[in-house]
């Protein structure tokens, strides 16, 4: 699982510095590459990438989310992105989490993506809160969201006061 997540990676790094891929020729196929350079290597990190995450690697899952999202070796296509970013973000993958918020919001599906911006500004994603605040200003959502989400930022705030606190004293007293 791992491995196929490090080996994608390290060609995803390759094909980054050797020179950017052209959106426009890259596809996602898993045939043996007669291309060189970084189109191939990124199509190599996109089959491993797709390997682990469906393995169940999140950071996977997620890094095959941002390649749709972007086009970077692939075509570009945004429900393919919130396909792979929900994969990661059920298994709790904080930017995933986000990414897919924003997925949603931009098919102005307001109620999902407050749904995932609250997960994910509750393990701390500060654009998240932010987008969640923008989107009770403009009143898009539920004031659902808002108390859960107020709940939990509180709950944040005082259990990381409390480990502040402890560390604190755990240090004065070594």
């Amino acid at each position: 699982l791992d491995a196929a997540y490090n080996y994608a990676c390290t060609l995803h790094s390759e094909a980054k510095e050797t020179t950017s891929c052209p959106s426009h020729l890259s596809t996602l196929s898993f045939e043996p590459s007669t291309t060189v350079g970084p189109l191939a290597l990124m199509i190599d990190a996109i089959k491993w990438y797709k390997k682990a995450a469906e393995m169940g690697h999140a950071q996977a899952s997620y890094n095959l989310g941002l390649c749709y999202a972007t086009g970077e070796g692939v075509e570009k296509n945004i429900k393919k992105a919130a396909v792979w970013y929900m994969k990661a973000a059920k298994k709790g993958h904080m930017s995933a989490q986000y990414n897919l918020a924003l997925c949603y919001d931009m098919q102005k599906q307001h109620e999902e993506a407050a749904r995932w911006y609250t997960r994910s500004a509750a393990q701390g994603h500060k654009r998240a809160n932010q987008n969640l605040s923008i989107m009770y200003q403009q009143s898009v959502v539920s004031s659902v969201y808002k108390c859960v989400s107020f709940h939990r930022a509180e709950s944040i705030h005082i259990a990381s006061s409390s480990l502040r606190a402890a560390t604190s004293i755990s240090n004065t007293s070594n």
